[in-house]
């Protein structure tokens, strides 16, 4: 029976190891996945965040590039010379400066300084430059659908964003949910661990009690069987005694030359002598002899019957010693199984823990290389989506302003516009 637990606790162990050894393939698979979607991520929001910032740089230089071609076109000096210089700079007929023109011309002039529109801005310059109407408006359109096209573009970058980020959120929860689970398994394999070695000190107590009480066993016997000896060798030399007591006494008695006793003599007369007379043949008394030998004999006998009753004794209380001894034996042999059966466990837990350990140490790797990525994500992404709903109202106004120029340059100037 013990054998047979034996081989289940073994098969069972088997079994969770190919789980435990499962579990960790499939755990390091998804890392790999993992990995390579933080790294195709990570290279993503590095080059989104390059491009914005180099398409900041760019703008920023454009900015400033048409603010200051629009102050040198826009100074006292380049209006004197652009009204001596030949017509290359405008249209066929020369206008008057309080032309619709030069009052069109102005008003976008001024929108661009406002608004800090590049689009607009190079509108300005444009016109400045004495650029056709027609080709002007073409390229308020063209200006239009790239500002249009930004916008595009900003949402899809700003979804991805957004999705990325919910993306690396959620795998970083859920490998913090598998982290606690790992941990609280850890922690129930632990007690189990604990349990286990409370249970095999406890039988290793119980196995120390119980060799002490066969010593102890053991050591009784051997003083019983030395009593025994003792109490025998006792016996058996009184019955030598009692032998020789017994010998002399029939010897004595079964001697058929009897002592003789002489007539008494006196010194008196005989008439003074008493009455009584002896035998002259006298071989003992006879019947106490008779009583004395039998009672001699009689103890012998109980002395004998004693020693024969104590040897069967013996003889049961050593049987009975060894049978108990290997009963014990057995025992102590069920005992030390025990002992091994709970190391065997003890050993089998002690493998999951590592197994566990093992897991846990490759997903809290996970987990810190999905935080380093999420942290990528929004330090490439955070400007972007802060930024998204200015940048959208700063276009659509952009895209107003542009409309607005190229209804002006084709004839529908709206209330307001033009500056006074």
């Amino acid at each position: 029976e013990t054998l047979s637990k034996r081989e289940v606790a073994q098969a069972e162990a088997k079994k969770s190891l190919s789980m435990a050894e499962e579990e960790r393939e499939d755990t390091i698979e998804l890392l790999e996945g993992d990995t390579t979607f933080f790294e195709d991520t990570k290279k993503n929001c590095q080059r989104k965040t390059a491009d914005w910032a180099e398409r900041q740089r760019l703008r920023a230089e454009e900015k400033d590039g048409i603010t200051k071609a629009l102050e040198i076109l826009d100074s006292d000096d380049a209006k004197a010379l652009f009204a001596s210089a030949t017509t290359t700079f405008v249209q066929a007929k020369a206008l008057d400066k309080h032309s619709a023109r030069q009052r069109v011309v102005a008003a976008i002039q001024a929108k661009a300084l406002q608004s800090g529109s590049p689009a607009l801005s190079a509108v300005a310059v444009e016109l400045k430059l004495g650029g056709h109407f027609d080709r002007v408006i073409a390229q308020i359109g063209k200006l239009i659908q790239k500002v249009k096209d930004e916008q595009k573009q900003a949402v899809v970058d700003r979804d991805e964003c957004v999705e990325n980020e919910h993306t690396g959120k959620v795998e970083k929860e859920d490998l913090e949910y598998k982290v606690e689970k790992l941990e609280n398994k850890l922690e129930k394999l632990g007690d189990t661990k604990t349990k286990l070695q409370d249970k095999i000190d406890v039988s290793n107590e119980e196995i120390s009690d119980h060799d002490q009480l066969m010593k102890d066993a053991l050591d009784a016997r051997g003083k019983e069987h030395d009593d025994f000896v003792k109490a025998k060798k006792d016996d058996e030399d009184a019955i030598k005694l009692l032998d020789q007591a017994i010998d002399v006494l029939n010897k004595f008695y079964k001697n058929k030359a009897a002592l003789v006793q002489e007539d008494p003599k006196f010194d008196k007369s005989e008439d003074d002598a008493p009455d009584a007379k002896l035998d002259k043949d006298y071989k003992g008394k006879k019947q106490q002899n008779a009583g004395v030998v039998s009672l001699l004999e009689h103890i012998k006998e109980n002395l004998q019957n004693e020693v024969a009753a104590a040897e069967k004794e013996e003889a049961a209380a050593q049987d009975a010693f060894e049978k108990q001894r290997a009963d014990d034996r057995k025992l102590h042999e069920a005992m030390k199984q025990h002992v091994s059966d709970l190391g065997d466990d003890k050993a089998g837990v002690e493998e999951k823990i590592l197994n566990t350990e093992n897991t846990k140490t490759d997903v809290d790797k996970q987990v810190t290389d999905a935080g380093t990525a999420l942290d990528e994500i929004n330090t490439g992404c955070s400007d972007l989506i802060e930024n998204f709903e200015t940048r959208r109202k700063e276009r659509t106004a952009e895209i107003d302003e542009l409309r607005n120029a190229k209804n002006m340059l084709a004839g529908q100037i709206p209330n307001g516009f033009l500056q006074k």
